[in-house]
């Protein structure tokens, strides 16, 4: 259900389209950005398949291989390097790894108590849009949310009472999302899982 709640977002986002440190804030109006409809994504409409049909892999060795095969492949066209989280919490080990189209790459990592834990890096939807899309999201409410800012990175927290826990964030241009279910996680380990580090496409 998380999961695809997490792909539900990214699909809402594409066609539809900061705070005192370490605290939390409420949420302003939706962002209004007169340069936003200036900002295009760099894969052109003719590259993306809106079929949204994922892939997975293995690992990055398959998905490497497949990139190498299939390189015009829509969701492999300008796909040079990929982002994946920098510390995974204890007991947790990669489960797959999903191409969403040319939108998103989703890193999936599971424990021996069936939870799930999910790092997404939006490919296709510009941060500017991200920033606004979710702020608007919000509206709908059913949820607790705070805002959360560490070391200049600002961070959306979307709690589900007994669910998880969502987050989102834009960081150096990059949208992200983070996804999971695992209720004891500490906010500290989750900021710890959305560091991400860059890994170059052979």
């Amino acid at each position: 259900m998380k999961k695809l709640l997490a792909i539900l977002l990214i699909v809402i986002i594409f066609t539809g389209c900061n705070t005192a440190d370490e605290s939390t804030a409420t949420l302003q109006e939706p962002l209004s950005d007169p340069n936003l409809a200036a900002t295009e994504p760099k894969l052109s409409e003719q590259t993306i398949s809106r079929s949204y049909a994922p892939r997975d892999f293995d690992s990055e060795e398959d998905l490497f291989a497949a990139i190498a095969l299939e390189p015009d492949k829509p969701e492999f066209i300008g796909l040079t390097e990929i982002y994946r989280p920098r510390v995974i919490p204890e007991g947790y080990k990669l489960s797959c790894i999903t191409v969403v189209d040319a939108v998103a790459v989703e890193y999936v990592y599971s424990n021996n108590q069936g939870e799930s834990i999910m790092f997404i890096w939006d490919r296709y939807v510009p941060a500017p849009a991200t920033i606004e899309s979710r702020d608007r999201w919000l509206d709908g409410g059913e949820t607790r949310h705070k805002k959360t800012k560490k070391n200049g990175v600002e961070y959306l927290f979307l709690i589900y009472e007994d669910e998880g826990f969502f987050v989102a964030w834009v960081e150096d241009g990059k949208s992200f999302w983070a996804d999971t279910t695992d209720i004891n996680i500490t906010e500290q380990e989750l900021l710890d899982f959305c560091k991400y580090e860059a890994v170059k496409v052979p």
